[in-house]
């Protein structure tokens, strides 16, 4: 299915369909007490013979597959080694099948990796001087349209709500901030 994936902290799990807005509510997240964060699909590109959903959990500091979709139950694939006091944004690369998130630990908040195999978050680098974020997502380049030889083009929404701001995955200090109107 071509759906949006909602979820929130407290259990509530939708697929909303990206044409029409119809919002379907699904199974809860479970088992409880596990507190989903953000989430993100593999292959998320139109057409896509398949597609995983990878939940990221900054109370269990765990990375999950949500199977099936539909049924909110988590799967665990590992911790993330780091003591994660929030995840503002979590997206997968479809060209590369590489794992970023926004995360805030008690070093300050940036962008991290994560590996879908084990569930590892690596080190933070700080994005723009730690900007926080309410939402964050990738930009990869269509293969043989410019594709970024280095790095991958991303965009947050800052926490204000205000602004958006642009950066590259391989130097996430380096951004620019464009205005919300």
């Amino acid at each position: 299915l071509d759906r949006l994936r909602v979820t929130t902290s407290t259990g509530l799990n939708l697929a909303v369909d990206r044409n029409t807005g119809l919002a379907t509510l699904q199974s809860a997240i479970n088992p409880p007490p596990i507190s989903i964060a953000e989430v993100a699909y593999t292959n998320s590109v139109q057409n896509a013979a398949s597609t995983t959903l990878f939940t990221l959990s900054a109370a269990q500091d765990a990375l999950y597959i949500q199977t099936p979709a539909p049924s909110g139950f988590q799967a665990l694939v590992g911790f993330t080694g780091m003591d994660l006091l929030s995840v503002s944004g979590f997206d997968i690369d479809p060209n590369t099948g590489t794992g970023f998130a926004v995360v805030t630990t008690a070093a300050g908040t940036g962008l991290a990796t994560v590996n879908l195999g084990t569930g590892a978050v690596s080190a933070i680098n700080p994005i723009a001087g730690g900007t926080a974020f309410n939402g964050f997502a990738l930009q990869p380049a269509l293969p043989g349209n410019g594709a970024i030889s280095y790095g991958v083009a991303s965009i947050g929404l800052v926490d204000a709500g205000n602004a958006l701001l642009r950066f590259n995955s391989a130097n996430p200090g380096s951004a620019v901030s464009v205005g919300v109107t």
